[in-house]
């Protein structure tokens, strides 16, 4: 199968990232098993749609998960480490900039050479948002919606003690 769509895969993604449960195989195919046959009452057509949807599905699913996106263990699926960066990386493009009051954020980080993907990741969302550069690792946020995404980014990835938020007054 050839390389799935950005928009596809980011959306695929962002709904996985949003259930706050784990979502089995079979669940995601039973429920769209059932969405095919709602309303209609030409079987053998609906059994081909099942068919269809079912292959399309593990498609979409196989190539998450080889691409590294997802993990599939015993039926279930979760999102990797890398599928949990890509969705918020894409939250963060759709930040618009904004002056969020009388108070801006200072970001402060030095996250080690060890850990270079997430630097260049967290980075990379720096910028996404809109935020001027001061130096190479201190950035001013004015957005509040960007923080917000900004602190669950440093939950997710494990950097807290590598980044150092301060509310700045104007």
């Amino acid at each position: 199968m050839g390389k799935l769509k950005d928009g596809f895969k980011n959306i695929t993604l962002e709904l996985i990232y949003e259930a706050n449960r784990i979502f089995t195989c079979h669940s995601v195919v039973q429920y769209h098993l059932r969405e095919c046959y709602k309303g209609s009452s030409d079987f053998d057509k609906e059994k081909e749609k099942i068919k269809k949807e079912k292959r399309r599905m593990e498609k979409r699913i196989d190539y998450l998960r080889r691409a590294g996106y997802i993990d599939v263990k015993n039926g279930e699926i979760k999102l990797s480490k890398k599928g949990l960066f890509d969705v918020l990386l894409y939250r963060s493009k759709k930040i618009k900039s904004s002056k969020s009051g009388k108070y801006f954020y200072l970001v402060i980080f030095d996250i080690p050479e060890t850990m270079r993907s997430i630097r260049n990741l967290f980075r990379k969302v720096l910028y996404n948002f809109g935020s001027d550069r001061i130096q190479k690792s201190v950035f001013v946020i004015e957005n509040k919606e960007a923080l917000k995404l900004l602190k669950e980014i440093i939950k997710e990835s494990d950097i807290s003690k590598y980044v150092k938020i301060y509310r700045c007054i104007r």
